[in-house]
């Protein structure tokens, strides 16, 4: 007696069309990394002009992307930068939130806007992390494969 052939589909379908490459640790995202970093300073401590309603909440939406952006990049940017990396990288959006308490007059320190920054970080940072572990980034119908000679330092399971 012959028993069928079983075939297992994968619970998560691989989405349609070819993958994009991303070089991680290097040169371009570090650039990348940079230019975020610097947005997320010069938005803490550049004083902001008076603005509509609508335009405020636009910028804080902004301010809140570049955060988990900042947080997000940071794993990929750096090699060597795992869970502890985390801490520095929390450790600089505190100094800027206490840092513009001196420089942008009128601001004062918040407690909660300070573990909404982390937060956002840690939130990016995970993503990154996980994102780093499984080297692909995948959203939908995009496609991303993390590419670094690096990864073949890893013990495959």
């Amino acid at each position: 007696m012959r028993t069928p052939d079983i075939q297992c589909k994968p619970n998560h379908p691989e989405p349609p069309g070819p993958a994009l490459w991303l070089p991680v640790f290097g040169p371009f995202v570090r650039f990348i990394w940079m230019v975020v970093l610097t947005a997320t300073v010069l938005s803490e401590v550049v004083p902001i002009p008076p603005m509509s309603l609508t335009l405020f909440c636009s910028y804080c939406a902004a301010k809140a992307v570049l955060f988990l952006a900042a947080g997000y990049l940071t794993p990929l940017a750096f090699w060597r930068c795992d869970h502890r990396g985390f801490i520095v990288v929390a450790a600089c959006s505190c100094m800027f939130e206490i840092v513009q308490t001196f420089i942008s007059h009128g601001h004062a320190f918040h407690w909660y806007e300070m573990i909404l920054k982390v937060v956002l970080i840690l939130v990016g940072f995970a993503a990154a992390l996980e994102a780093r572990d499984e080297q692909r980034i995948l959203d939908g119908p995009i496609r991303i494969q993390l590419a670094s000679p690096l990864f073949a330092r890893l013990p495959r399971a």
